[in-house]
């Protein structure tokens, strides 16, 4: 996968993130100690979003030289609030091959009950069949030994988003429980 992925997290050492020679080079990897809040800030400013879509009537993307504009329905903002916490712990950016990647990683390690990002994911997996095939089966074998993501059973509030992302990265990619602290975003 070429965002990064578990095995790319140096956990040995608080804060280190080990980029293998083969990734690509990402615009914002994410250091552990950075407030999820903070990293979702930038994240949204690198994909031009002003707040990930979320506080939108409509949410568009570009499909080649079209325009597609479609209701941002209370589902969707739902499902947008934690793909966009994914592009964050995954390095994923939010370009056409970053969309395909993540929507491997997730459909890998599952959407839970959040049926619009099992079928916004699909479109995607679907686009990246034709135009990143290998990108995206690297992405979904590594969403596969996924032990948790946050689509399951995590409740996005403040609490969530003023943790620092290796306190995620480490929950989801090690099966770490939340700590005390944590308890109170999980459902």
């Amino acid at each position: 996968m070429e965002c990064l992925a578990p095995e790319y997290f140096d956990v040995k050492i608080p804060g280190a993130l080990v980029q293998r020679p083969h990734l690509r080079a990402l615009s914002a990897p994410y250091p552990d100690e950075m407030d999820v809040r903070e990293a979702l800030a930038h994240c949204f400013t690198q994909g031009d979003f002003k707040d990930g879509g979320a506080d939108s009537r409509f949410f568009q993307f570009k499909l080649g030289p079209l325009m597609i504009r479609s209701p941002n329905i209370p589902a969707r903002v739902e499902a947008v609030k934690i793909h966009g916490l994914h592009h964050v712990l995954t390095g994923c950016r939010a370009d056409w091959k970053g969309e395909v990647e993540i929507a491997g990683w997730e459909l890998g390690s599952g959407c839970g009950r959040y049926w619009v990002a099992w079928l916004l994911n699909m479109g995607s997996f679907t686009v990246g069949l034709f135009l990143y095939p290998r990108a995206l089966m690297r992405a979904f074998r590594t969403g596969r030994t996924v032990p948790d993501n946050l689509y399951q059973g995590v409740r996005y509030d403040d609490a969530l988003l003023d943790k620092s992302v290796g306190d995620l990265r480490r929950w989801i990619y090690h099966g770490a429980e939340p700590s005390a602290k944590d308890q109170r975003s999980v459902v």
